[in-house]
């Protein structure tokens, strides 16, 4: 049996590169208050690419057959109480990228090999991006 091939997206900030690893989970929907500006958040810290909006939602697809969504609901925006895990190559930098934008740094912890790095966006969304 082979092995899966990882799949990369890299976003580039001035001469910082982050690059999203192969993180498999389910569905995806996370709730903001502002979509414009949740899209270049998630776009320059994750790498994630958006299709076009539709009724106050965005679609991106993060690997093939695994979708996530992007929905402007105010009513909604930083009330999960869930913690979302995004596996990146470099945890260090992409929290100095979502801090540029305006995220919180909550924690961080390091051990061998491994960093995890906690942080909420701009609109409460929490999230551990880690890296090995």
């Amino acid at each position: 049996m082979m092995a899966p091939q990882r799949e990369e997206s890299a976003v580039h900030d001035d001469d910082r590169t982050v690059r999203s690893k192969d993180y498999r989970q389910a569905t995806l929907e996370i709730y903001v208050r502002d979509l414009a500006r949740a899209k270049r958040f998630y776009e320059t810290v994750l790498g994630w690419k958006f299709g076009a909006e539709v009724d106050r939602t965005l679609l991106f697809q993060y690997l093939p057959g695994l979708a996530g969504k992007v929905i402007e609901d105010p009513t909604r925006a930083g009330l999960s109480p869930q913690r979302t895990a995004v596996d990146v190559w470099d945890a260090r930098a992409a929290a100095a990228l979502a801090k540029d934008l305006g995220a919180t740094i909550e924690s961080e912890s390091a051990g061998p090999g491994s960093v995890e790095i906690l942080i909420t966006d701009l609109d409460g969304a929490h999230f551990c991006l880690c890296s090995v």
